[in-house]
């Protein structure tokens, strides 16, 4: 003979369908990849991130800029350089 009462004695649950065992976050998940898959290619929109500018430039451009740069910083010795664009 019981001496207490339990709560599963008073009420009566209903049972878990199976959506729950399952588990709604699964489901959406795959919804919204499944949606985003019309909309992205390879991680990004298909039209871009970007659209063309609607910039129009018809001046020259710069001339190159360069900087003389020494080949092996850690040898005094070596006496070689090399050009780098700036």
């Amino acid at each position: 003979m019981k001496l207490y009462l339990e709560i599963s004695d008073l009420v009566k649950f209903p049972q878990r369908n199976n959506m729950n065992k399952i588990g709604f976050f699964p489901l959406l998940l795959f919804l919204q990849a499944v949606t985003c898959l019309r909309h992205f290619h390879n991680g990004r929109p298909k039209d871009g991130f970007l659209g063309v500018p609607n910039v129009r430039f018809d001046g020259d451009l710069p001339k190159d800029q360069w900087i003389t740069q020494k080949l092996d910083h850690f040898n005094d010795a070596d006496l070689r350089t090399w050009e780098q664009v700036k």
